[in-house]
């Protein structure tokens, strides 16, 4: 399930995230769109880059407001 949601995820962002930078620049770009911020390791846990944590329902609800639901 979550393999979906972060594909949903590059494709609204316009790209894959494959390297650590990706990361940073999909920050900005959950920022620009919604006005609220979101850590970047904790979108390096989402993307595998550091070791994964459940994920909190405050970044859930952010990311899914990020895809427009």
């Amino acid at each position: 399930m979550i393999e979906v949601f972060k594909r949903k995820i590059e494709y609204k962002f316009g790209n894959e995230i494959s390297v650590a930078a990706d990361v940073k620049l999909l920050k900005e770009d959950i920022y620009l769109k919604t006005g609220k911020t979101i850590g970047y390791n904790t979108l390096r846990r989402l993307y595998g880059f550091l070791p994964e944590n459940k994920h909190s329902r405050n970044t859930l609800n952010l990311l899914s407001t990020y895809l427009g639901w």
